[in-house]
């Protein structure tokens, strides 16, 4: 007993030096979770903040008048079901283009581009022509495209019973049946920002897209040529 009383008159000055370390280390405890909290916080804040700039910095397409435009090129092109009569023609095209945007570090929203399919019997047409006689269109589901990279594009345009004139459907289906191929075009169109004439807005031409037939039974033309950029003109 003499031993046990003699440890605890050791001890006992020494508790209550125990109990302060002991709260101490529960109020640093508690700092560091506070700073680490904290430290969550600035990060995700930061994290809203750059994702703000980056949203902002991204060019819409009506709006890129200070900018370079960017480029397309069909890559390939097929027409399925072409047929006509004497007045109308019915067809199917599947496009894939190739799109780059040359504005490095620029984001581009394409989300009011429209598709327009023209008959093509000359390498070179009028654009009101290709405008007023398109065959089929079509507003595309909206894309963007960031500076220096490139977008593949896959799409559709179909029509049944678009006018055409007798000279018109003649010449389609004497290439489609005696000469094998057929010259279709394709028009890219966007409007500008603050404007509603269409003719003032983003604007590129595909064409002369020629699609070879194998047979004159055939009705699906496939564009066999390399692939060709989209222009101005």
């Amino acid at each position: 007993m003499k031993k046990i009383e003699a440890l605890r008159a050791v001890l006992d000055p020494l508790l209550p030096s125990f109990k302060e370390s002991d709260g101490y280390l529960r109020r640093c405890t508690r700092m560091m979770a506070g700073g680490a909290l904290l430290s969550f916080v600035f990060i995700g804040i930061l994290l809203i903040y750059s994702l703000f700039l980056f949203v902002r910095s991204a060019v819409r397409t009506d709006d890129v008048s200070e900018l370079a435009y960017p480029q397309f090129r069909i890559d390939s092109a097929a027409v399925f079901e072409l047929e006509t009569t004497d007045y109308d023609l019915s067809a199917t095209w599947n496009f894939t283009l190739v799109a780059s945007y040359p504005n490095y570090g620029k984001l581009a929203i394409f989300d009011r581009v429209r598709a327009f399919v023209y008959y093509c019997p000359k390498d070179y047409m009028y654009f009101g022509d290709k405008y007023e006689y398109s065959l089929a269109k079509k507003q595309l589901p909206p894309f963007f495209m960031y500076g220096g990279n490139e977008t593949r594009l896959d799409f559709r345009v179909g029509v049944i019973g678009a006018p055409v004139s007798p000279d018109e459907a003649k010449q389609i289906s004497v290439g489609k049946t005696v000469v094998g191929s057929v010259k279709f075009g394709l028009m890219l169109m966007t409007p500008r920002k603050n404007t509603t004439d269409d003719t003032n807005g983003f604007i590129r031409f595909c064409d002369p897209i020629e699609f070879i037939f194998s047979s004159p039974t055939n009705n699906t033309g496939v564009f066999t040529g390399q692939s060709r950029a989209c222009n101005f003109d």
